[in-house]
């Protein structure tokens, strides 16, 4: 009845307070994860930047040492090989560089990349214990491929990324 006195209600009852609280929290959690998932993402970005550069960078060197393309010294270079810069490019050096020497050199400066032992040492692309960060060159027919692989977390578990592009010489 609209008259009676008694039935009306006054300010704001506790249910509604219930409802408003979770309906705001519902979308504080929402946004919490979504900015995750944009770090993430910014993150997993960064990471196939990095990719492209270094593979990009390998392709420049073959590019300015056609010679040693020419004859085969970067068939199947890869980060995992161990090499040391030959003794042409030290300081001081007077020897003159051979296309096989400017492709150690190359190799050499690659791997520094991806193995660098110094203590300061910040690597570009991370790594696991089961996936390490590395970078090989392959040829099939006349095309080079030069592939970038690195590990990122996804759900929790190690996953091997690529990144790789092809050069035709």
């Amino acid at each position: 009845m609209p008259g009676k006195a008694g039935s009306r209600q006054s300010g704001i009852g506790l249910i509604e307070i219930l409802v408003a609280v979770i309906i705001l929290s519902i979308g504080f959690l929402a946004t919490g994860r979504m900015q995750v998932e944009g770090i993430r993402s910014s993150q997993e970005a960064y990471f196939r930047s990095q990719a492209a550069s270094l593979a990009k960078d390998m392709a420049d060197r073959m590019r300015s040492n056609p010679a040693g393309v020419e004859a085969g010294f970067y068939d199947g270079l890869s980060t995992t090989q161990g090499i040391q810069p030959s003794s042409c490019i030290a300081a001081g050096s007077n020897t003159a560089c051979t296309p096989a020497m400017v492709t150690q050199n190359d190799l050499a400066e690659w791997t520094a990349f991806f193995n660098n032992t110094s203590a300061d040492f910040i690597p570009l692309l991370p790594s696991s214990a089961t996936i390490p960060a590395s970078a090989s060159i392959t040829l099939a027919g006349n095309i080079y491929t030069i592939s970038v692989v690195w590990s990122e977390p996804v759900d929790g578990t190690d996953t091997a990324q690529t990144y790789s592009i092809r050069l035709v010489p």
